[in-house]
């Protein structure tokens, strides 16, 4: 028997990827390097039963103390009937941005690993907690 779930990705872009290495930095040898990502959601509806969800992830160097810069905008298309009722509007903040996450994630450490770099991997995390905690905290 197969599982058939209400809310569907239709398709997903890669909208925007910016990288930029610091040919100044200096990897400290077995020490941590503090990065502090910033993620953003965005949620656009197309109709009643389609809705454009944009996972948007930053790392900033405006210091100079860090290895890298890093901006990438993934958006997913999705399905799902009825999406702005108020029993279903939360899956659509929690699950669209869950789906989109492991694309981000393997775009970071491919774009990182691939500029000679050692490779960032985000941790695995329950992103749409996270964007409820920054909800809770404004």
């Amino acid at each position: 028997m197969q599982a058939k779930s209400c809310l569907t990705l239709k398709q997903y872009l890669v909208k925007t990827i910016k990288f930029s290495v610091n040919e100044d930095f200096c990897f400290p040898e077995n020490e941590q390097i503090n990065l502090t990502p910033e993620f953003q959601r965005e949620i656009t509806k197309i109709d009643n039963d389609n809705v454009c969800v944009s996972l948007k992830f930053s790392i900033n160097n405006e210091k100079g103390d860090i290895p890298f810069s890093i901006f990438v905008d993934i958006k997913g298309w999705f399905e799902m009937e009825n999406w702005e009722q108020p029993d279903l509007f939360p899956l659509i903040n929690s699950n669209a941005v869950a789906i989109l996450f492991p694309y981000l994630r393997s775009i970071i450490t491919m774009v990182t690993a691939n500029a000679n770099i050692p490779p960032y991997t985000l941790p695995v995390m329950n992103i749409g907690a996270l964007f409820e905690q920054n909800n809770n905290e404004e």
